[in-house]
């Protein structure tokens, strides 16, 4: 017995399939973007303990400490908290186009995303020989991931 697939059916479905993933990505963006975002949220809140609970081994590891001189500077000494870093954690949102889900941060300093400065580490200061290190806020955890997953899974499940 043998069982032969017209070339163009074969098409057919590949393009029936791709509308249907393209349509059910559309519809779980948003889902997938209030993941992020409360992801973030979560990571400011867990950096800002006494102790932060994500260890060392997690695809971002804990921020690294603040330098003695800027803990001169800050009241309290937490890690993204205080002066112009305030409001980076209030900044944070998301943006679809189509099929493509965007996270931004409007917060600016003299130009410079302070996000991305924060998210890679940047160089700083009027000879650049000052280091901010990078304070990974958007790190996704595995249970995260799995809820994008989930997410998705239950999106390709409706009709």
């Amino acid at each position: 017995m043998e069982i032969q697939i017209d070339p163009n059916t074969e098409q057919t479905i590949r393009e029936a399939l791709n509308q249907r993933i393209a349509r059910t990505m559309r519809n779980v963006m948003p889902d997938i973007g209030e993941i992020i975002l409360t992801s973030i949220e979560d990571r400011f809140d867990a950096q800002s303990a006494e102790t932060p609970v994500f260890p060392l081994n997690t695809p971002a590891g804990a921020w690294k400490e603040l330098q003695p001189s800027t803990l001169h500077r800050k009241k309290g000494g937490k890690i993204l908290m205080g002066g112009q870093n305030a409001e980076l954690r209030k900044q944070f949102s998301y943006r679809q186009d189509g099929n493509t889900l965007h996270i931004t941060n409007s917060r600016t300093v003299g130009g410079h995303s302070l996000f991305l400065i924060h998210q890679f580490g940047a160089e700083a200061g009027k000879d650049g020989k000052s280091i901010i290190p990078a304070r990974p806020m958007l790190a996704l955890q595995q249970e995260e991931i799995e809820e994008i997953i989930d997410v998705i899974r239950e999106g390709l499940s409706e009709p």
